[in-house]
């Protein structure tokens, strides 16, 4: 794979951009990590009985 980084001018942050050819294992891989991204968790503890299930 391939990756870069990017900084903001004053350089406080970076952000990091990872790519990898198609049809590769690491393509693959950047690919779940993309979609499991997207998921949203509730940060609230759970409760006895309580569907833990992702929405």
């Amino acid at each position: 794979f391939d990756s870069q980084k990017l900084y903001t001018q004053n350089q406080a942050q970076a952000l990091l951009v990872f790519t990898a050819q198609p049809g590769t294992e690491a393509y693959e891989k950047l690919q779940l990590l993309s979609a499991i991204g997207t998921q949203q968790f509730d940060s609230a503890p759970a409760q006895e009985g309580q569907d833990l299930r992702p929405r």
